[in-house]
């Protein structure tokens, strides 16, 4: 599988998110950490990634990082081979923060070049050990998103904006 880099995140002021709101949004908390991902290479080995690069496959060399710390968490805490096997088109994007959580956020869907939604995934996945993050609300969001006590990512899968490009929208709490 070619590597795709995940998807940016842009400030919901910026022009790159311009209508995303007028779509069918999930709203998420902003989770700080690190963004790395994890897929079936066609070695049919399993294969890790930063947001946009792919991470040399010496697990030594990374013992000490937050890379290595989520390595030995995919093979040894969750059944993730079984995950990517049964997934071989997909990679799973998680955030994994300095508090030892490792969360779901994003699965890209490589034969059709788009993030799947949460509602997708979310009961594609409930039979693995992995959490993914859930939305604090869903739809029309305008209005909820005036409210917000915290940072949040806005997502609307379907979105494109003006060049063509989607991305998730970064709002920060006033």
């Amino acid at each position: 599988m070619q590597l795709h880099n995940y998807i940016r995140t842009v400030s919901i002021e910026n022009k790159r998110t311009n209508g995303i709101l007028d779509g069918d949004c999930h709203v998420f908390p902003w989770i700080e950490g690190a963004v790395c991902g994890v897929y079936l290479g066609e070695d049919e080995l399993m294969h890790f990634c930063s947001r946009t690069k792919k991470i040399p496959y010496h697990f030594e060399d990374w013992k000490n990082s937050w890379i290595g710390q989520f390595i030995a968490w995919c093979y040894h805490d969750v059944d993730m081979m079984g995950m990517i096997e049964d997934f071989p088109d997909c990679i799973f994007w998680f955030v994994w923060n300095t508090e030892d959580k490792h969360q779901l956020v994003d699965v890209y869907l490589s034969t059709e070049d788009r993030y799947i939604p949460y509602n997708v995934y979310s009961e594609l996945l409930s039979e693995y050990d992995v959490r993914p993050v859930e939305p604090i609300v869903q739809g029309d969001v305008r209005d909820a998103i005036q409210e917000m006590p915290i940072d949040i990512i806005i997502k609307d899968y379907d979105f494109e904006n003006e060049f063509g490009v989607n991305n998730w929208a970064k709002a920060n709490k006033e």
